[in-house]
């Protein structure tokens, strides 16, 4: 169990003005008897004396509380009656990496040590705080995976709805994954952070395990950054509410066409679209009547894409077409793309007028486009060149142009 008092301390410590670091801060004499300023808890499980923090308005608690890790908040249950499961009205969870392994409380002895070079009245804004009812562990505790305590808070979670849910996750169990998914999605209002970071050998590990993605009908904004975890959007739902999606590092189950849950009829509301690094989307045929922003960045395997959408400004494509293999079966254009107010416009990619249709562009005010330079590169790199010069001709005047440049770096 970690050192409680340690980080409740930080968390009463609110940030703003010229305001000190404090001190470090003794724990309540948990053998009984109180100290030196009069401001003890009686042992034995008595009546605590003078306990002002817990007296505070719950508002007050839960804001206290919103300030420590959602883990850490959990184990102020352990304090009191007053404390226990009051962090399970917090409207906003968030899941940290594992940290070191806490420090035990110190001994009387040191304890004493320590509470004689505190201020004052820090020692007696501690002492108030409820004693524990059984002595922590002494040795170091090992923390949970952020997913499973994850898991475990939703399941006690009591709050009419919940405002964000963030969790840091470290080479995730696909299963922890998918049921934190679930529980999460009926009482989501606003946003949803799920990163998994993956080490390097662990990246292209086959995970068979597939994760839905339920339904999240009130949820507004979803960020998942996955670590190559198998994904599958669900067979049907509608995403009312969602006005932000961004996937990244991810692979869809099945070579197959995500964009019919990415329309407006299953995505009414959605904004703004970010996919990066995600495998196994072949075609990808968006009809969005919302969108304004979209960004599609390395989806390796994209043999067709298809955008209608009237309200669209903001596209940009990185490396979604770059040494594509040809399909026969495929004889329509590649990329079609209807997007008459289209003010943004990146393509870092290859470019054919005969394979890619943007339509007339006629209010596109920022063009950014890509080139490979070197006298040594090889014949698809010039190709990608040209492609570039002909997506350039198209247009007789553009107000901002930005170049990419990319070149070879020598080795030594």
């Amino acid at each position: 169990m970690c050192d409680i008092w340690e980080e409740f301390r930080a968390a009463l410590c609110i940030s703003g003005g010229n305001r000190r670091p404090p001190p470090t801060l003794p724990p309540p004499n948990l053998a009984g008897g109180g100290d030196e300023d009069g401001g003890g808890v009686e042992s034995g499980g008595g009546q605590e004396e003078g306990d002002i923090i817990s007296a505070l308005p719950d508002d007050v608690l839960l804001f206290i509380l919103s300030r420590l890790p959602s883990a850490a908040a959990a184990r102020t249950s352990v304090l009191s009656n007053r404390w226990r499961l009051l962090w399970a009205q917090l409207p906003v969870l968030w899941f940290p990496l594992p940290a070191e392994p806490a420090r035990a409380l110190p001994s009387p002895a040191t304890a004493a040590r320590t509470r004689d070079r505190s201020h004052r009245w820090r020692r007696r804004l501690l002492a108030h705080l409820p004693a524990l009812r059984f002595p922590l562990p002494v040795g170091p505790a090992r923390a949970l995976p952020s997913l499973a305590s994850a898991r475990a808070a939703l399941t006690q979670h009591s709050a009419p709805s919940l405002w964000i849910l963030r969790i840091d996750a470290n080479d995730a169990d696909p299963v922890d994954a998918a049921a934190v998914l679930r529980l999460a999605a009926p009482r989501l209002t606003n946003a949803l952070f799920l990163r998994n970071v993956v080490p390097e050998d662990r990246k292209k590990a086959v995970v068979m395990e597939v994760i839905e993605l339920p339904c999240f009908d009130r949820a507004a904004h979803l960020f998942l950054d996955l670590g190559y975890l198998r994904l599958a959007f669900p067979p049907s739902g509608v995403f009312t509410k969602l006005t932000v999606l961004v996937l990244s590092h991810v692979r869809f189950q099945g070579a197959l066409d995500i964009g019919d849950t990415l329309s407006s009829a299953r995505c009414p509301s959605l904004r703004l679209l970010h996919l990066f690094d995600a495998q196994g989307v072949s075609n990808l045929g968006i009809c969005s009547e919302s969108l304004v922003s979209m960004v599609l960045h390395n989806l390796k395997g994209l043999q067709q894409l298809r955008v209608v959408s009237p309200m669209l400004r903001d596209l940009h494509m990185f490396n979604c077409f770059f040494k594509r293999q040809p399909v026969a079966s495929i004889t329509a254009p590649v990329a079609d793309i209807t997007a008459p107010i289209l003010e943004k416009f990146g393509w870092l990619d290859e470019y054919d007028p005969r394979w890619v249709q943007l339509g007339e562009l006629s209010q596109l005010q920022v063009l950014a486009i890509s080139f490979f330079a070197g006298a040594w590169y090889g014949l698809v790199e010039h190709q990608y060149n040209r492609g570039s010069v002909k997506l350039l001709q198209r247009f007789r005047e553009i107000r901002d142009l930005h170049i990419t440049i990319f070149y070879p770096i020598a080795q030594t």
